[in-house]
């Protein structure tokens, strides 16, 4: 897991903005690993948590996802993601492509 953010930042090296979309559940046990491995590399991370379950996966906290991303100015070269199960990964990748045509990161919680 020490590895996810350098991992990342390799794969996309002109990227400095990421977001990160996950559940409450994972960013209890990853959220402050993930946070001070990009913090270490010297890039700037948003992380929105959500509460686990399908009824999550809403227009109005995708709104949300998109308001985060147009609030603190991101563009197609920076990149959103997913951090968790099908659910989230799924969500982010619905954000993604209705935001700029987006790239996008996917982390499995289930490897």
């Amino acid at each position: 897991m020490e590895l996810i953010p350098s991992l990342i930042a390799k794969a996309n090296p002109k990227c400095k903005k990421f977001m990160l979309v996950t559940d409450s559940n994972i960013h209890k046990l990853y959220g402050d690993m993930i946070t001070k491995g990009f913090a270490d590399l010297g890039l700037t991370m948003k992380i929105l948590v959500f509460e686990p379950g399908e009824n999550n996966k809403t227009m109005e906290n995708a709104d949300k996802v998109l308001i985060a991303l147009f609030e603190n100015r991101f563009n197609r070269s920076d990149v959103i993601i997913g951090f968790g199960g099908g659910l989230i990964t799924d969500f982010t990748g619905f954000v993604a492509s209705i935001f700029k045509r987006y790239k996008k990161s996917q982390i499995w919680t289930y490897f």
